[in-house]
């Protein structure tokens, strides 16, 4: 600790306007560019960060002193670790889960299970697993998720009847609701989509409410065999239905199938045929001597891998290898379905943290390029400072936003045709439109609708050719910046690179289109009147200085 305050204090009291003063002690290459001796990796950093809240809030004994939680807090965003943003209740659930693998639980199986039960129904990822096994309770669970789109369908019956009454409706009536829903614009358009589509769906769900009393459908992968199990809790007409668990049978394995409501779980009552060499619990319940956790069982996997296709010695024969497999994916791993690209970019930044690298820069460089515009997770980040290159970056992404904001010209520009064209022939394209039914609404949506869509898609790609919007934070001050690549009507755009200035800091950023990377290139002029060195990144303005020690 006094170490860490020294090397603290010293960071704190220094003003130099390149990379080295963004390292303090829980960075992994010191202010010469060496590796630490006592490196710690990202998962130990996120560990101390979650042993440090942990004896904060469950011990009242702090293990860091404020300035030290701060240093690494602020490290652990600069990694672009998602532990540092955590709910209070997903870190609680994560300490639970870590005191009861010890044999010190935090909370009564009640407590955790609705912990667990509301984290889920927020749909938080730490909750997020596939089908495992339980030798505790000798059973096999998986998570159950609500089946939206079925539960839309039970509105199809409603809204058949609803539609068949109106149609008929207007049949007695000698067709005087499409004449209300004909009037000329913009009464007709008025009364069909404030009135009478409304309407509508108010008494669809109404009716759907009657006959489906309380309805919810879940759907999970059956614990024993993976397949895709469904079932529904609620009344179904005067029928009373189950609102707490439900019992079914899986269709491939006809394993007999708990669902749990409150829990939104799944439970089958036999596991033991399920017990491997990698699990922790032997047959008996029991703990096993020489457990592995599951980040061990990550790591032994990733090696088994790395040594079959890099060295082409394998580590494991194939029956380990395919039980180690197993195992993960019964635990929720996501390292046994990574792709044979995020398995090689995993392995090319252990080898190269190890000084034994397995690509050049260009090849990473180009496999990084590939993921990120395949949105792979492993090249997530947020921005991060490189002692290596002398310069700070962060990870650009397509802003969507942005992008479809590029057709808003064409369309009014075509809509506003449209409108000209219809005035100067006398009304004509009103009238088609405006054809009893089904001819209008045939010519509205298949023929009207479409042809301006294509004919706006068309100018925009004339327009705008080969757009692309990107969106990063910028590295020196995290201010979100926006650059665009490609033409603008006859003005050639940059297809590969983009210079552009931060609006918050003044820092020139270059964003990358390739690599979907932004780069502090130059920072703005420092207090003294100094520039700083190209490409040396400064203490963001914005985050928290604590006071010398």
């Amino acid at each position: 600790m006094k170490v860490l305050n020294s090397l603290a204090t010293d960071i704190l009291a220094r003003h130099v306007d390149d990379c080295s003063t963004n390292v303090n002690a829980f960075c992994s290459i010191d202010e010469t560019g060496a590796r630490r001796l006592t490196q710690l990796s990202l998962g130990e950093k996120e560990q101390m960060f979650l042993e440090a809240l942990s004896s904060f809030y469950f011990e009242g004994k702090p293990k860091l002193s404020d300035q030290e939680f701060d240093l690494l807090k602020e490290e652990l965003l600069w990694n672009g670790s998602k532990v540092a943003v955590l709910s209070s209740d997903e870190i609680r659930f994560i300490e639970a889960q870590k005191a009861y693998r010890s044999g010190k639980p935090l909370l009564s199986d009640d407590e955790f299970d609705a912990l667990r039960g509301r984290l889920r129904r927020n749909a938080s990822l730490v909750t997020a697993q596939g089908p495992r096994c339980s030798l505790r309770s000798q059973a096999m669970y998986s998570d159950a998720e609500v089946a939206y789109g079925r539960m839309l369908a039970l509105n199809v019956p409603a809204t058949l009847a609803v539609l068949v009454g109106v149609f008929l409706l207007d049949d007695l009536t000698g067709f005087k609701l499409t004449g209300l829903l004909e009037l000329p614009a913009p009464w007709g358009i008025i009364l069909t989509w404030a009135v009478a589509l409304p309407s509508i769906y108010l008494v669809v769900d109404k009716i759907t409410s009657i006959a489906f009393k309380d309805a919810l459908v879940l759907v999970a992968p059956c614990p024993n065999c993976g397949t895709t199990t469904t079932t529904y809790f609620g009344d179904i007409l005067t029928v009373p239905g189950n609102r707490k668990q439900n019992d079914v049978q899986c269709r491939e394995c006809k394993s007999n199938i708990t669902f749990n409501a409150e829990k939104r779980q799944v439970d089958v009552d036999d596991c033991s045929t399920n017990v491997n060499a990698f699990c922790s619990i032997d047959e008996t319940g029991a703990r096993r001597l020489t457990q592995l956790s599951l980040g061990e069982k990550e790591q032994m996997f990733l090696e088994a891998l790395s040594s079959f296709y890099f060295e082409g010695k394998p580590k494991l024969s194939d029956q380990e290898f395919d039980l180690l497999k197993e195992e993960l994916l019964w635990n929720g791993s996501k390292v046994a379905v990574l792709s044979s690209d995020e398995i090689r970019f995993i392995e090319a930044q252990k080898a190269y943290r190890s000084g034994k690298p397995l690509l050049s820069d260009d090849e990473f460089d180009a496999l990084r390029g590939r993921l990120r515009r395949n949105a792979s997770l492993v090249t997530a980040q947020g921005p991060r400072c490189s002692l290596r290159s002398q310069a700070m970056y962060s990870d650009a992404e397509v802003a969507y936003g942005r992008m479809l904001a590029l057709n808003v010209p064409a369309t009014l520009a075509v809509l506003v045709s449209v409108f000209l064209l219809d005035d100067l022939t006398g009304f004509k394209l009103t009238g088609l439109l405006e054809l009893p039914a089904p001819w209008g609404i045939i010519l509205t949506w298949a023929v009207a609708l479409p042809s301006i869509y294509l004919v706006v898609d068309k100018i925009t790609s004339i327009a705008f050719k080969d757009a692309l919007v990107l969106v990063a934070p910028c590295p020196n001050c995290g201010t979100t910046t926006t650059t665009y690549f490609g033409d603008i009507l006859t003005v050639p755009g940059n297809r590969k690179q983009n210079d552009v200035q931060c609006r918050e800091c003044k820092s020139n950023i270059t964003f990358n289109a390739e690599k979907r990377q932004a780069v502090v290139t130059n920072l703005p002029s420092s207090g003294d009147g100094k520039d700083s060195k190209s490409g040396g990144p400064k203490k963001p303005s914005d985050r928290p200085v604590p006071a010398k020690a």
